[in-house]
């Protein structure tokens, strides 16, 4: 070394910002820095989530820690390509819905599944944020992208898709609940147990209520009696006598035993096993705030002998006992407790139901109607874009004629009747020269799409062609998502999108918009969102910002009435059916559809603004004069255009308040409509938005002499002229 120099450097977060760059433009990384690779990568945090590969000279294993979790970048040695080797980010799986699509059993087998997935074919995992963090120290990175959905829709091992697969799926989001047989996860059980240990925080207060426990007694006897969320289909309540039965002859023969009862209705039980002085996590002194079930999960996870509910929540505790020799359970059809093998059972009994269910009837919700933009009562009358009562059980008869020909007679987790027949309406009374079905599943509703409409074109789009058994010789199957695919070469004009996909509904209109759709179909439109992806009905309950978006752009929102009454809940996510029933008749060839309610699924039909949008992007700090000069040029175009009704125009708000830019925009509209005496309905084709990533679409840029230049970059929507403008 002969002399050092010092030399200015930025890192490449700071360098895409002074430069402009986008970092999602970017996927590939290329380092040759001498060594100072690690440090330019601590300084991309921002960049590393878009990244899929990097071609880097470092051998060893790289762990960074990014703004939120730690990452990993792997360099590949084994295999160099011109002296570089490959770090690669891509190969990624999730489950977005970890946190919200269950319970905390539910979680643990979601995040078990994908954990042993990701560790069997080498790939990355990132998830959102759960209690998993809290309680067991998970630290996966958060999810840096949306994935397409691939759904596990059985827990039988003999149905289910990912354990027969023979391909490896791969940057997919995951959606399912994974209570597989347990032999599927038996050879990993080591792995399984070791990602649910408790943090040493929350260990050392859990142990100390265990050394309580202990004290009283020398072989614990844990039970596990759900009642509260329980009664109805398999979910049946274990009557305490059915454990009283099994305890007596038996008690007897332990050695000092102690009663512990862990219950999310404790106060109801306890009496019932007055004689063995039971004990309750409330008894021994021991709350974890953040998750009040713990205690009791933990404890059957420790007992010396386990007698649980039909519930995954204690057979997950029992999988990761290690002491326990003995695990028992309730089972219906012979009305006692049996025992099971943890690692070599199903998790929870599903060859019987409740005999006689407690019908649920299902709140009155308000139901916003994004047309009216106002809320109104579920018990509405019939609908009125709907045909007559009469007609309508004519044009049932003349569907079922259809159904009785499909080629698929199970079609579990799929389409059943009552959807298919609202689809099938759907599409008769749009009759779409083209359709596009985004979730083909087994196939059934691309056979019914075919044969309800026997001249459209049909473009079918899953990402689990292994689960179809019935293939169109009419239809194409592209192995894209709808989000990418270019439709510029068909014609759109009566084009018809069906999604049976569990993708964001908000994002799919979006889509839809952008490439030209009007008519959308959408299964699936639970009305909460508390299933696997976020829904229209969803959007109208609880998300402001995009039910604002839906109110202006949807000209049609109807969702099929559910055709007879069903009181029970309903879905994986236990929901009630929130809308009346249309009151039909009750005649024997409806049976199937009584049969099939419970399979409702708010089979939902809209139909798309397809005014042409321009935008505008005006200085709102530049002088008031020029500012209204600018802004009544560019309204003025809109509004003498001789296709107006046609054209709506958009004003982009930055750096204003929206009420000051309203009155702005309001005082040159109606001196304009003074000046030229022109219709009042024309302010309708204006409109305030603010600026956002997700602008609806916008064809293209009216210029205004003072613009607000950084969002025009950024924007990058090219100026248009008016005069060859294709409507």
């Amino acid at each position: 070394e002969i002399r050092q120099v010092n030399v200015p450097s930025r890192k490449l977060d700071t360098l895409l910002e002074e430069l402009n760059l986008n970092s999602a433009d970017f996927n590939v990384l290329n380092l040759d820095i001498q060594g100072a690779e690690l440090l330019a990568l601590q300084g991309a945090s921002k960049l590393l989530p878009y990244i899929e590969a990097i071609n880097t000279e470092i051998k060893n294993l790289i762990q960074l820690a990014d703004q939120e979790r730690t990452r990993r970048y792997t360099a590949a040695a084994s295999q160099p390509y011109r002296g570089l080797q490959s770090a690669r980010t891509g190969d990624l799986i999730t489950i977005s819905t970890l946190g919200r699509n269950g319970r905390f059993a539910n979680q643990i087998f979601q995040y078990a599944f994908l954990k042993i997935y990701a560790q069997e074919h080498d790939l990355r995992v990132e998830t959102p944020a759960w209690i998993g963090e809290y309680l067991f120290g998970a630290d996966d990175p958060p999810i840096s992208k949306q994935l397409p959905v691939l759904q596990e829709r059985s827990n039988l091992l003999s149905e289910a898709i990912i354990p027969n697969a023979t391909t490896v799926f791969q940057n997919v989001d995951f959606w399912g609940y994974f209570q597989y047989n347990t032999r599927y996860y038996a050879p990993h059980k080591d792995y399984f147990r070791s990602l649910f240990a408790p943090i040493p925080a929350i260990k050392a207060q859990l142990d100390q209520a265990w050394e309580n426990l202990r004290s009283l007694g020398k072989t614990v006897v844990a039970l596990h009696l759900r009642r509260g969320d329980y009664g109805y289909n398999h979910f049946f309540v274990a009557p305490s006598q059915w454990y009283k039965d099994w305890l007596q002859g038996f008690w007897e023969t332990l050695d000092n035993p102690v009663l512990f009862i862990a219950s999310d209705e404790p106060g109801k039980v306890v009496g019932d096993f007055g004689e063995y002085n039971p004990v309750t996590a409330q008894d021994l002194g021991i709350s974890i705030p953040e998750a009040q079930f713990y205690p009791d999960f933990y404890l059957l996870s420790q007992a010396d002998i386990v007698a649980i509910s039909n519930s995954s929540f204690s057979f997950a505790a029992c999988l990761l006992n290690e002491r326990a020799q003995l695990f028992f359970r309730p089972h219906l059809p012979t009305k006692k407790l049996i025992p099971f093998a943890p690692w070599q059972s199903e998790t929870i009994f599903r060859d019987a139901k409740v005999d006689q269910q407690t019908p649920v009837k299902p709140p009155v919700q308000p139901i916003v109607n994004p047309l009216l933009n106002q809320p109104t009562i579920t018990q509405i009358q019939y609908p009125d874009w709907l045909v007559p009562k009469e007609e309508l059980e004519e044009l049932l008869l003349e569907f079922l004629d259809l159904y009785r020909q499909k080629p698929i007679i199970n079609n579990s987790g799929g389409v059943q009747s009552v959807g298919a027949f609202s689809l099938w309406y759907f599409l008769r009374r749009v009759n779409p020269s083209l359709v596009v079905e985004s979730g083909v599943w087994k196939g059934f509703t691309t056979w019914l799409i075919e044969h309800t409409l026997p001249e459209a074109q049909i473009i079918c789009l899953d990402p689990l062609p292994q689960a179809r058994q019935y293939t169109s010789p009419r239809a194409i199957y592209p192995q894209e998502d709808f989000s990418n695919l270019d439709f510029s070469n068909y014609d759109l004009s009566n084009a018809l999108v069906f999604f049976d996909d569990h993708q964001n509904a908000y994002y799919r209109v979006l889509q839809s918009q952008t490439k030209g759709f009007k008519h959308l179909v959408f299964d699936d439109n639970y009305p909460l969102n508390k299933n696997t992806h976020l829904t229209l009905q969803a959007c109208f309950f609880a998300n402001k910002v995009e039910a604002n978006y839906l109110n202006k752009y949807l000209q049609e929102y109807q969702i099929f009435s559910p055709l007879f009454p069903y009181h029970g809940l309903i879905t994986d996510e236990k929901v009630p059916i929130n809308i009346p029933a249309l009151g039909l008749n009750n005649r024997p060839e409806f049976q199937v559809f009584k049969q099939d309610m419970p399979s409702y699924r708010w089979m939902t039909y809209v139909s798309l603004d397809k005014k042409i949008k321009l935008g505008v992007f005006p200085d709102w700090q530049q002088s008031e004069e020029t500012l209204y000069q600018n802004l009544s040029e560019a309204i003025a175009t809109i509004i003498h255009h001789p296709h107006n009704n046609q054209l709506k125009l958009l004003i982009v708000m930055s750096d204003i308040a929206e009420e000051d830019a309203n009155l702005i925009v309001t005082d040159v509209v109606m001196n304009l409509l003074l000046e030229s005496d022109l219709d009042e309905s024309l302010e309708s084709a204006i409109e305030l938005i603010n600026w956002s990533d997700n602008l609806p679409e916008i064809k293209g840029r009216i210029a205004l002499s003072q613009e607000n230049q950084a969002l025009v970059a950024q924007a990058n929507i090219p100026v248009i002229n008016l005069d060859n403008l294709t409507l």
